[in-house]
């Protein structure tokens, strides 16, 4: 948790993160399901659950928005090799 308080790094980095923060929290206490009650296990299945989608829709707009960018650099290089129209 300090190095999501310290380390602000966008890209949906943190949110990644922390929901794979919490996924561990619950797998952790999920490990202990012959003494929980059903209605605790069944709550804690879906928040997992819950998190795992979170973090599948985070990394597809992640990729999505950031690797698949082109820098103004590479596409003014693109654009030199268009030919200009002509009227």
């Amino acid at each position: 948790m300090r190095a999501l308080d310290s380390n602000v790094k966008g890209e949906f980095h943190d949110e990644i993160n922390l929901a794979r923060v919490n996924v561990s929290h619950l797998a952790e206490l999920m490990k202990d399901y012959k003494h929980m009650s059903l209605q605790d296990f069944v709550s804690a299945s879906n928040a997992l659950n819950n998190y795992l989608d979170r973090i599948q829709s985070l990394s597809r707009a992640q990729r999505f928005m950031y690797q698949n960018q082109t820098t103004i650099e590479k596409a003014l290089e693109e654009l030199k090799n268009i030919p200009p129209e002509e009227d």
